[in-house]
């Protein structure tokens, strides 16, 4: 997406951009039928960093960390996903414990999705004989099963808000990142059509859909 920004100058028109803020959380709980309501970043952020107002650092923190927990991460794979996507060192891992706790606590379904659907299903019988025999976490398999599914799922997604558009103005879509799009100009009644259209590819999700006339990433 930001290899592309420096073609926008070539463009012509009015552009528009999608945004699906919430994408990835959203997909989740959706297949976890997570029913409590989406976390609001910059809120949940005030609570878990007793701040009045959490800066950008805060805020990316607190976005790896919904990401992770989503994503079925936890101790030190949650500590390192969360220091590459703010690039930093901070919180500790002991702190990034804590406030996963809080997490499953408000969001029992994704919890157990994981802990009780997923991961019991990549345990695998090991062992040479009776007396060795056990089984193991098979802890790459389950990495890849969630990162393929999601990754899908997102390109489904990303696809159906991309044909709503083409849907709605033939040649209107310029192009299409995951969860962001952008078109050429706008067309009637986008917003209600796009949220028709993931109504019915996946009955039940709630995703924030944001329409920037600025075309804004």
């Amino acid at each position: 997406m930001r290899l592309f920004a420096d073609w926008r100058g070539v463009l012509k028109g009015q552009l528009v951009s999608v945004k699906l803020r919430n994408a990835l959380w959203s997909l989740v709980a959706w297949l976890a039928n997570e029913q409590a309501q989406p976390p609001v970043v910059r809120e949940l952020g005030r609570e878990l960093c007793g701040c009045r107002e959490p800066d950008r650092q805060q805020i990316r923190t607190v976005e790896a960390l919904l990401d992770g927990f989503a994503l079925g991460y936890s101790d030190w794979a949650l500590w390192e996903l969360v220091g590459r996507q703010t690039r930093s060192v901070n919180p500790l891992p002991g702190q990034l414990h804590e406030w996963r706790k809080e997490l499953a606590r408000r969001y029992v379904r994704i919890a157990n999705f994981h802990a009780e659907e997923l991961r019991p299903a990549f345990y695998r019988n090991v062992g040479a004989n009776v007396y060795e025999a056990h089984q193991q976490f098979d802890g790459a398999a389950y990495r890849a099963f969630i990162d393929t599914t999601v990754g899908n799922l997102s390109n489904v997604l990303s696809a159906v808000v991309g044909l709503t558009i083409e849907g709605a103005s033939k040649g209107a879509l310029l192009a299409r990142f995951d969860d962001w799009l952008l078109l050429e100009a706008k067309p009637q009644f986008l917003e209600a059509r796009i949220e028709s259209e993931l109504a019915t590819a996946f009955p039940g999700a709630r995703f924030q859909i944001a329409v920037n006339e600025g075309a804004q990433s």
